[in-house]
């Protein structure tokens, strides 16, 4: 992108998930501001606030519990597999309500299930139009398979997980 030396405002184009899409309409119509104008509002405020622009996503360091997320991973594995190409997991924690986990921590642990079970594969970031390259630790994601029938039985062994974590509690106390 060529940048004129006289040029005082620039344009520039993006991809929001659907979620903040909708909330961005509705915060521009209630300000009666166009949606361009509320975004860059929020990124002089982000700039008078320090200007860190930071986006912190950590994979979860707790123990890993097979199935115990696997309806909410059955949620990420078919909104991906609506994808024509794989999505970096900052953007994909920013579908999440639209993908249906609304908690992030708890995305981030169904994620981390489809990653154990390898249903999701990472790979580099590709290269973009505008030339610019991501680091190198930046990966994208995408189904390792797309197929139907993983997703319905990642489903599945979830609502069967759900039934063992009932009996468990529900016999609990009980002695054998």
């Amino acid at each position: 992108m060529t940048i004129k030396k006289d040029q005082i405002l620039h344009a520039i184009t993006t991809y929001v998930p659907k979620h903040q899409y909708e909330l961005i309409r509705r915060l521009a119509k209630v300000k009666q501001l166009t949606m361009a104008k509320l975004v860059t509002n929020v990124i002089e405020n982000e700039i008078d606030m320090g200007g860190k622009f930071d986006y912190k996503i950590e994979m979860p360091q707790c123990e890993y519990v097979e199935y115990a997320y696997a309806d909410e991973a059955g949620k990420i594995l078919e909104f991906m597999a609506k994808l024509r190409k794989g999505l970096p997991l900052d953007t994909l924690v920013m579908c999440r309500h639209d993908i249906g986990v609304e908690c992030r921590e708890t995305f981030l642990l169904a994620f981390r299930e489809c990653v154990e079970k390898e249903l999701i594969q990472a790979y580099p970031a590709p290269r973009t139009r505008s030339g610019v390259k991501f680091a190198e630790d930046y990966m994208f994601y995408r189904l390792k398979e797309r197929c139907p029938r993983e997703i319905k039985k990642v489903r599945k062994r979830s609502s069967q997980y759900e039934t063992y974590l009932r009996l468990q509690k529900k016999f609990a106390n009980e002695e054998v």
